[in-house]
């Protein structure tokens, strides 16, 4: 099994878990990453039982998400609501770089 059809099957085992306990119309959190987004695949059937995850935990998680970027961006497009969830659009930011990069510098030389 390669590492993508395990996290499916990990993903599918945890809506299976929900579908048989989580009584309807429970607000299930969810974390990042390529199982979470299996996940949330996987409980696409259950559309009609779920409402969908909190619209304010989601964005957040998205915000938080975004701080981890390692380099200068910017948002293209806000984020928005989307059909699968939310959806934004980042791109680098040059001006970025070359102010995060002048900073670096200055902190080095000032050591």
């Amino acid at each position: 099994m390669t590492q993508d059809e395990l996290k499916q099957a990990v993903a599918q085992a945890a809506a299976d878990y929900v579908a048989q306990h989580a009584p309807e119309g429970s607000i299930i959190g969810v974390g990042t990453g390529s199982t979470a987004n299996f996940f949330i695949d996987a409980l696409a059937p259950l559309k009609g039982r779920y409402k969908g995850m909190d619209e304010a935990f989601i964005k957040n998680r998205l915000e938080k998400f975004l701080m981890l970027i390692p380099f200068a961006y910017r948002m293209a497009e806000p984020i928005t609501k989307s059909p699968k969830g939310f959806a934004g659009i980042i791109e680098r930011d040059p001006k970025g770089e070359a102010s995060a990069k002048k900073k670096e510098t200055t902190n080095h030389e000032n050591q």
